[in-house]
């Protein structure tokens, strides 16, 4: 497990490995909600190093797995504090893993919600993670998300 902490506008980010399915994710916590990265895709690893920059112009130059993409974009550019082009973003990887799988929506729905607190909307957070957890809620990140942004309100 890797635990590294970064600050960003205040704001303490901590990665953590984990495994999942097929595809091995990495998340990180923003306060106590938390993003989905994946990882061995482009800008993944980079994300997780905390190098935004870097991980933004591995994407741009590979594109074989679209919603691994627009998915770490989207998170590069939250913690980026980019929320116009992170929102952009998530909008892509939702659309994009509707089409693939129930779970990659449902990851991208939750990193939609997430951005939403981030930039202060807590009633579109809350809508985004209930959809996240009514499409697949035995993923262990929306469902927490949920829980801590319920709590919250």
């Amino acid at each position: 497990m890797i635990n590294l902490k970064t600050a960003i506008s205040g704001i303490c980010v901590t990665a953590a490995l984990i495994a999942a399915a097929d595809v091995s994710l990495a998340e990180e916590s923003v306060s106590e909600l938390r993003l989905a990265v994946v990882e061995n895709r482009p800008g993944g690893n980079a994300v997780l190093q905390g190098n935004y920059s870097r991980a933004l112009t591995e994407i741009s130059r590979r594109d074989e797995d679209r919603f691994s993409s627009v998915n770490n974009l989207c998170v590069a550019h939250a913690l980026m504090g980019d929320f116009a082009k992170a929102e952009l973003m998530c909008g892509e990887a939702i659309e994009v893993g509707a089409k693939r799988t129930t779970r990659d929506e449902a990851l991208a729905l939750s990193n939609a919600g997430v951005l939403s607190a981030m930039s202060g909307d807590l009633k579109l957070a809350k809508e985004r993670l209930a959809a996240s957890v009514a499409l697949k809620s035995d993923l262990g990140v929306p469902g927490s998300n949920y829980k801590v942004l319920t709590n919250v309100l």
